[in-house]
């Protein structure tokens, strides 16, 4: 049976279900919104778009309506709604609430505090965040394609759990891929310079991911898109500001995945078998 065929209940949704809360999020795929379920008084999120902009919310739904993972985010119901300005035809998916934000929002918030990730935390958001793209990439043979930290959501905290959304880009893994997608600051740098890549720009856009947790910035000082390709161009030379002891093991994680050289890039087998990961993935 094809594994996109096996799938969750996912429920056909009414929008008089609901009470609209408020709008927190808005771009170019549609509008996301707050929710309050009637029936249960749970809290959930509601994402609608119109058009042919629908296309990457009927993936999404489809995507995570195979998912059995407590690091992706549940989606509970999928339908068909129509505009209440022009009467156009458009969609809505209801997923989970994760009330604590994006990664980026977090890490931001954790430093303006000055209370950054401890050793431990890193580790741990990180273990979760990998163990969800293995997961997609075994069971389905999906990569996400646009791993970044706002598309790492915080569900709690104390210990942390963390949740991957959008799959608007994600796709079956193919040996050679071409089309250019995801966000240019966290895509590889054979998307970024419309080159074929593979599997692997994943594992990039995951290193980057991880540097984020450890210092919360990006590690290359560029200003716009002819900056980073250009920046491809040189070494990685990643440098690293935290000296506390505990994440020696991050920073190999890092200097192997964050490599602009596509075939000098650890492979997915050797990330699993990364003993940054041996102990929390399991």
């Amino acid at each position: 049976m094809d594994t996109w065929q096996k799938r969750v209940e996912v429920k056909e949704v009414n929008m008089d279900d609901y009470y609209i809360i408020n709008e927190i999020g808005k771009g170019k795929y549609g509008t996301v919104y707050q929710a309050l379920e009637k029936t249960s008084g749970k809290i959930i999120v509601i994402k609608k778009s119109f058009g042919d902009k629908c296309d990457n919310l009927k993936k999404e739904e489809k995507i995570m309506g195979m998912c059995h993972h407590p690091n992706i985010l549940k989606c509970y119901g999928f339908g068909s709604i129509k505009s209440t300005l022009n009467s156009e035809e458009g969609c809505c998916l209801c997923v989970e609430y994760c009330p604590l934000g994006d990664l980026t929002k977090y890490v931001e918030k954790r430093q303006f505090k000055n209370y950054t990730l401890s050793p431990f935390e890193v580790k741990e958001t990180f273990g979760q965040i990998f163990a969800s793209c293995s997961y997609l990439r075994k069971t389905f043979g999906i990569i996400h394609r646009d791993i970044k930290p706002e598309n790492f959501l915080v569900f709690e905290e104390c210990p942390m759990k963390i949740k991957m959304c959008d799959f608007g880009f994600a796709t079956k893994t193919l040996k050679k891929m071409v089309h250019g997608v995801g966000s240019p600051l966290y895509a590889a740098p054979e998307i970024v310079k419309g080159m074929e890549y593979t599997e692997k720009c994943d594992l990039y856009s995951l290193g980057l991911v991880l540097y984020f947790l450890m210092t919360g910035k990006y590690p290359f000082n560029v200003n716009n898109l002819n900056e980073l390709k250009e920046r491809f161009e040189g070494e990685e030379d990643i440098v690293f500001e935290r000296k506390e002891d505990g994440l020696d093991d991050a920073k190999d994680f890092v200097r192997n995945s964050v490599v602009f050289d596509e075939m000098k890039r650890m492979g997915w087998d050797e990330a699993e078998n990364h003993r940054l990961l041996v102990e929390t993935t399991k």
